[in-house]
This record gives structure tokens, sequence and C-alpha cells, in this order.
């Protein structure tokens, strides 16, 4: 699961409408979000079915112009300010939420028109949402170990005990903790400071969303701006009104491309200045951002891989469609742990399988590559 976090008013519930669909409060009213929003968003890739010569039938997701789009979990959390590890704002209750996710997408007004509070300004430093969230989350999180520091002091094993509970897996806090020094009974406030530094980057990478760089001054911030983030100039605006249009059918987009195509004739006045307008963006910007933010996070921050899963050496499942399925496993993933996805009754019984593209029999514990084709074999 992807979160968005980030301060009140800088596009978050507009960048995850436009992503999924999902219509939700959009207010320049701050905490608008109280409760995290929940959706499905595509992560697209070149698809097999081009090399293949075959006709994609989708069963979760959709195949557009050889771009195959796979779900992703996407939640949208209530604003954060300063303070928020205070109990400032909605507090802990952000935090808690953002925590669900594998990694947070921060949303910053690339324009600089809402101050750390999210109420209108000029000329702010969205960036420094970027110091005051990243601070924000280390602080609660050493809240959280000192909470339990007595517990850890008698058993380290505590130690993976609370972060574990914090949707942060055990490999993780066992990397972070040799950065510092294991024996936890030694340690002051800088080998904390240390320890929590490393269980974020470690696991709940972080990368930075710039948008409203539709906006003139949103697109000249980005030109000029350096992060140690990922980085990535966004227009949740101009990706949510190219959806809207291509859902009603009087375009054809396909998201991530820098164009579009008006496939109805007659559209009103309105409608001709709204997609001018669009047209226009993108000659400037290239694309939205929007789907090369997704794509990142997924295959450059995560490194996680989307493997096809078939029933036959046609490339099908038993009822005959074409590439069905294909799902997101994480860098190691073998071909055990893509029968376990599916299910584990399925797990139980694999004894092999083929790479299909390029006919290679692999074993249970073969780990598996992007874009693999593979047919499970069992137990008869």
């Amino acid at each position: 699961m992807l979160a968005f976090i980030g301060k009140p008013n800088v596009g978050k519930s507009t960048l995850f409408q436009a992503i999924t669909s999902v219509p939700v409060k959009r207010s320049a009213i701050a905490f608008t979000t109280i409760e995290p929003n929940q959706g499905v968003g595509f992560v697209s890739f070149d698809c097999v079915c081009k090399e293949l010569g075959l006709t994609c039938q989708p069963r979760t997701g959709f195949c557009l112009n050889y771009k195959r789009f796979a779900p992703v979990k996407l939640l949208d959390v209530a604003g954060l300010v300063p303070g928020a590890h205070q109990g400032k704002g909605m507090g802990n209750a952000f935090l808690n939420d953002a925590m669900r996710a594998d990694a947070l997408i921060i949303v910053v007004d690339g324009s600089g028109r809402t101050d750390e509070q999210g109420e209108p300004t000029d000329y702010y430093d969205p960036l420094n949402d970027v110091k005051f969230i990243r601070q924000e989350l280390k602080q609660w999180l050493k809240s959280i170990v000192r909470k339990h520091w007595r517990k850890v002091l008698r058993s380290p094993e505590a130690l993976f005990e609370v972060l574990t509970g914090l949707n942060i897996k055990r490999d993780v806090v066992a990397q972070a903790l040799s950065v510092v020094n294991e024996d936890v009974r030694q340690w002051g406030d800088e080998e904390l400071d240390v320890f929590v530094e490393q269980v974020l980057a470690r696991g709940k990478p972080m990368i930075v969303a710039f948008n409203k760089v539709d906006v003139p001054e949103g697109w000249e911030r980005f030109k000029r701006v350096h992060c140690s983030l990922p980085l990535f100039p966004v227009s949740a605006e101009l990706e949510l009104l190219l959806k809207n249009a291509a859902q009603h059918n009087f375009i054809r987009y396909t998201p991530g491309e820098a164009g579009f195509e008006v496939v109805k004739p007659q559209l009103t006045d309105q409608q001709l200045r709204a997609l001018e307008f669009a047209k226009q963006k993108l000659e400037v910007l290239g694309t939205t951002g929007v789907q090369q933010l997704l794509n990142s996070v997924v295959f450059d921050v995560l490194k996680m891989k989307a493997v096809y899963p078939v029933a036959t050496k046609q490339f099908t499942d038993t009822k005959g469609n074409v590439l069905p399925d294909v799902l997101l496993l994480e860098p190691r993933a073998t071909v055990k742990d893509l029968a376990h996805n599916i299910h584990s009754s399925i797990a139980k019984n694999l004894v092999k399988a083929v790479e299909l593209r390029s006919g290679r029999v692999i074993g249970a514990n073969h780990i598996l590559q992007h874009r693999d084709v593979v047919q499970l074999l069992f137990k008869h």
C-alpha cells in the first residue's frame, strides 16, 4: 500500500481522486480529510502481449496501447501540521495511518501558496514541508520506542515486537540495528536518533510529489529546487481533468502519455477551452507526471516486479482468457511466493514452474524477474 501524506491544502485529495477516480472531499478548509480515503490506483509497464503477438484479456487492471496497468492500494491520509507527534492537528491518528503503508508519497504545494499550516500565503518554500514531515515521523517513532524502553532493556527482542506492530518488517529493524551499536543498553539519544532514521529510510521509503506545476510559479520553482528525496513534478488538477474527459469519451488518453486525442466531434466552448488549456500545459510539462510518480514508487523505490501467472502454455487461464492476471511481488519473491499470493492451497501442491517467455523450467525457490510469465505445475 502507498500513502499520500502532507499538510492541508496541497492537493493530496485531488491527486488521490485523479489516480483512483474515487470522489473525495476537496476544500480549502484544513482537515477536510479526517478519516483516510482508500482506493486503488494502477502502475503501468510494457505489457508482454506485444512481443508475444497476443491480445490481453485482463481480469484486474487493463491494457492500453500495449501498456499493462496493474492495481495497487492507495491511502489518502489526513493533513499533517508541525507538532503532530505532540497531538496537534490530527496528530497521532495521522501518524498511525501513515504507518500502514509500504511507502510514503509526500505531497507538497509547488506553487508556494500555502504556509506550513496549509493557510494561504506567498513565497513559501515547499521543501520545508518535507523537512517537518520527516521530523514529525522521526519524533513520533522515537516516542513509541521510548514508551517501551524498559521492556526493550529487559529483552532486546521487544524492539522487534514494537516495530513489527507498526508494519515495519523484522529484517528492516535488524538492518537498522547493524548501523548502530546493537547493545541497546549502551544507547543514548544520538544512537536512538540514528536507529529511527535508519528504520524510516529502510522501512518507510519516501518520495516527493511536487504538485501544482501547472501553475507557472510551481514549474519555475521545480526547475530550481534540490531535494535529498526523489522528487517528481506533478499536476493533480491536470490529470483529473484528462481522466474525467476520457471517462466521458471526450478524448482518448493513456495515463502517462504526453498527449491525448479528441474523439467527440461536438464539444461546448467551455469543454474546448479546458482541453486547449490541457494541451498547452502538456506542451510545457511533457506529462502530468502522475503516472510516472506511481511507477517510480513501485518499481524504483520499492523495487517490486510484475509477474503474470497462467495455467497453460498458450498464456491463458483454465477458461482460455489470455494473460488475465498480473501480480505485484516483492523484489526477492520466488515461484512459491507467487503461488502463495494466488492461494495457500496452490502453494502446498506446487512442484515447479515454467517461465514461458524463455521456456525455462524453474524450481519453487527460483527468484522471479519483472514481466515473467509463469505456468505453475502441481502434484497430480
